[in-house]
């Protein structure tokens, strides 16, 4: 079966915050993640979009 990409049914909140446990460029907002998702092991402060 082939891979295929697809626009979502409704928007995704997209969480964006600074990168954890380095401390080289820690304040760069490099780390993003989707609102809800079980997967995020911490919060994030900013929400952006």
């Amino acid at each position: 079966r082939p891979f295929e990409l697809r626009a979502p049914e409704r928007p995704h909140r997209v969480l964006v915050g600074p990168r954890i446990g380095i401390s080289k460029a820690a304040e760069q907002p490099w780390r993003f993640g989707l609102a809800g998702s079980a997967w995020l092991s911490r919060g994030f402060g900013h929400e952006k979009g």
